[in-house]
């Protein structure tokens, strides 16, 4: 007697479900990661706002007093507002200054943009994690 097979069932096999799963967890990793990324790079921005500010106390300083001071003495802070990157003044003179921010904690993670340094006469650079130096208003780190 031949056993006959029911056409009109209906559902999924078992190897239709796992390429399903697998299928949702290559997109849910490359989501991840693309999310992560976006984040950084967000942060960015909060290491440009705090140079931009600390310049303008600088200029502000020198309009006021004719040199430009320590980050301490204009009221500055020695970190950024959301505490992803430190700020410095790698060189100061009554004459000149710049402004370093320096990424901190997961932050590190952003391997194209580590530090952003801007200089008394405009010129704005970054780092990335192997230290190779771009400058320019143009690099890719700096916000247009």
């Amino acid at each position: 007697m031949k056993q006959r097979i029911n056409s009109n069932q209906s559902g999924f096999t078992l190897i239709e479900a796992i390429v399903v799963v697998a299928i949702l967890a290559i997109i849910s990793v490359i989501a991840a990661n693309y999310y992560e990324d976006q984040k950084r790079r967000s942060y960015r921005t909060d290491a440009v706002n705090a140079i931009q500010r600390f310049a303008q106390l600088q200029e502000r300083h020198r309009t006021i007093n004719g040199v430009y001071d320590d980050l301490a003495t204009i009221g500055g802070s020695s970190s950024t507002q959301q505490g992803k990157y430190t700020i410095d003044l790698p060189t100061q003179t009554d004459d000149t200054y710049t402004i370093r921010a320096s990424a901190i904690g997961p932050q590190l993670q952003d391997e194209d943009c580590r530090t952003f340094s801007l200089t008394h006469t405009g010129i704005r650079s970054s780092t990335d994690d192997s230290s190779t130096v771009s400058t320019g208003a143009a690099s890719r780190c700096w916000p247009r």
